[in-house]
């Protein structure tokens, strides 16, 4: 199987749509039990400062918007990512709203934490300059092999 220049930078293309859609721009919760029954509610990022945001427990307020804290079911609050009940309670939701880009959306905490992966120091701009790079020189590569080739079969026909 011969690949084309048409195939190479089409497989260039989609790596780096892979790149750039990997970005991590949805915010998810996930909740980790611990021995004692308590639970941890984590958010896999900060949520965008702009935006008002609450903890509800079964449509009940339990962090509200000003960061006042229902001390009968929360036993500890990070501002940005995380909330810690007494018991292990099911239908924790966190509530987005950000007026500014129209964006109002409940994230539920239903899903087991994996265990973490150390994130990356690189930012996504030297993420897509490799994969880049990486596609440049498989491309050059491919062109100076068929260039061989031809000279070859040019000697091979004088």
């Amino acid at each position: 199987m011969s690949l084309g220049l048409k195939d190479i930078l089409t497989y260039c293309g989609v790596l780096v749509c892979l790149v750039m859609s990997v970005d991590g721009s949805m915010l998810t919760c996930c909740n980790k039990v611990f021995r004692n029954n308590s639970v941890a509610y984590l958010l896999s990022k900060a949520p965008d400062p702009n935006c008002t945001t609450r903890w509800d427990l079964i449509n009940r307020v339990i962090v509200d918007e000003n960061g006042e804290v229902d001390t009968r079911t929360v036993l500890y609050h990070d501002k940005d990512r995380k909330i810690i009940l007494g018991n292990n309670t099911s239908g924790i939701v966190y509530r987005l709203e950000c007026p500014h880009s129209g964006v109002s959306k409940p994230v539920n905490c239903t899903d087991p934490c994996v265990p973490e992966i150390p994130e990356t120091d690189l930012p996504l701009w030297k993420i897509l300059f490799i994969v880049l790079a990486i596609c440049i020189v498989t491309l050059i590569s491919m062109i100076c092999c068929m260039c061989k080739k031809r000279q070859g079969d040019m000697l091979l026909e004088s």
